[in-house]
C-alpha cells in the first residue's frame, strides 16, 4: 500500500463518509408503487366575480356609527367604513360575495384622509370617505361626478352639523351651526369656529366634526338611496346655486369658459377678482 499525503487521506475519508450517507438517504431504485404514483396537479380555483351595487340604507342607523368611529380614525375613515360596514351587512343574502369583500376590506387605509389629508386642511375627509363610496359602487364616471357634486354642494350651503348624538352631552351644548362655504377643511373648521368662538383645536370642534361626519353619511346615503330606487337612472343636482351661476359664464361652455372646477368659487375668489373679456 502506497503512503497517502494527509491531504488525500482526508479527501477519501470524506468521500466515504457523504457516499454512505447518500446510500442511507437515497434508495438507489424507486419502488414500482412509488413509480406508478400519479402526481396530482392543483387547478387554479376560478375567481368569483363581484357585482358591485349599492343597497338601501338605513340612514338613522349609520349615522350614529359614523359619529362613534370618529373616535378611531377621525372623519374620512369613519364615513367610509360606517358605510361600508352597513352595505355589508344589507347585502349579505343578495349580493354575498360584495359582502363579503367588504368585510374584509381594509378600512384602516381611510385613516389618511384625516384634517384635510394628512392633516393638510385641504379636502374634508368624510366628504373624501363617502365619495370613495360611490366611485366603489358605481361604474358610470359621469354618474359618480353629479353624485359627489351634489353631496359638495349641500356641505358647502347647509347649516351644520344637524346631527344629534343620543344622548347628548351637556359637554357639548349647545353646539352652534355654520354654512362652510366651501368643501376645505381648514375653511370649513374657520368658518364654525367663528360662528362658535371656539378653538379649531378643542373637543367642542372635534365633537362637531364627529357630528358633521354623521350628516355627511346622512346625506351620502340619500344619495345612494335614490340611485338605487332609480335603478341608476337618478338625477343628482348640486344646491350651490352661487357656484352655478360663476360657471355659466367662466365654465366649459360658459361665454369666457376659463375655469374647470365644481367646487364653490367665494371661498378664494370675490368680485374684486372678476373681469370679463
Amino acid at each position: 500500500m502506497k503512503n497517502m499525503t494527509r491531504r488525500q487521506a482526508i479527501g477519501a475519508a470524506m468521500g466515504a463518509t457523504v457516499g454512505g450517507a447518500l446510500g442511507v438517504l437515497i434508495p438507489t431504485k424507486l419502488t414500482s408503487a412509488a413509480q406508478a404514483a400519479p402526481v396530482e396537479v392543483k387547478k387554479s380555483e376560478t375567481p368569483v366575480k363581484i357585482e358591485w351595487k349599492p343597497v338601501k340604507l338605513d340612514a338613522a342607523k349609520v349615522a350614529p356609527e359614523a359619529y362613534k368611529l370618529y373616535a378611531e380614525g377621525s372623519c374620512m375613515y369613519a364615513s367610509f367604513t360606517s358605510l361600508c360596514r352597513a352595505l355589508a351587512e344589507a347585502s349579505e343574502k343578495t349580493n354575498p360575495s360584495m359582502s363579503k369583500v367588504l368585510k374584509e376590506f381594509p378600512c384602516e387605509m381611510m385613516k389618511y384622509g384625516h384634517s384635510g389629508t394628512g392633516n393638510q386642511g385641504s379636502l374634508c375627509g368624510a366628504l373624501n370617505g363617502c365619495s370613495a363610496i360611490f366611485g366603489l359602487l358605481v361604474r358610470d364616471k359621469k354618474k359618480v361626478d353629479s353624485m359627489i357634486a351634489e353631496l359638495f354642494g349641500y356641505y358647502e350651503t347647509t347649516e351644520m352639523p344637524i346631527f344629534k348624538p343620543e344622548p347628548e352631552n351637556p359637554k357639548f351644548e349647545p353646539m352652534a351651526q355654520s354654512v362652510a362655504n366651501s368643501v376645505l377643511c381648514h375653511v370649513s373648521q374657520m368658518n364654525w369656529c367663528k360662528e362658535s368662538g371656539e378653538s379649531p383645536f378643542s373637543e367642542f370642534r372635534r365633537d362637531r366634526c364627529k357630528r358633521l361626519t354623521a350628516d355627511c353619511v346622512t346625506k351620502a346615503i340619500e344619495i345612494l338611496n335614490r340611485y338605487v330606487e332609480s335603478e341608476g337612472k337618478a338625477i343628482f343636482k348640486t344646491s350651490n346655486t352661487q357656484q352655478k351661476a360663476c360657471m355659466d359664464c367662466h365654465g366649459e361652455n360658459g361665454a369666457i369658459g376659463n375655469v374647470s372646477a365644481r367646487m364653490d368659487c367665494t371661498t378664494c375668489h370675490d368680485m374684486v377678482d372678476h373681469y370679463e373679456e
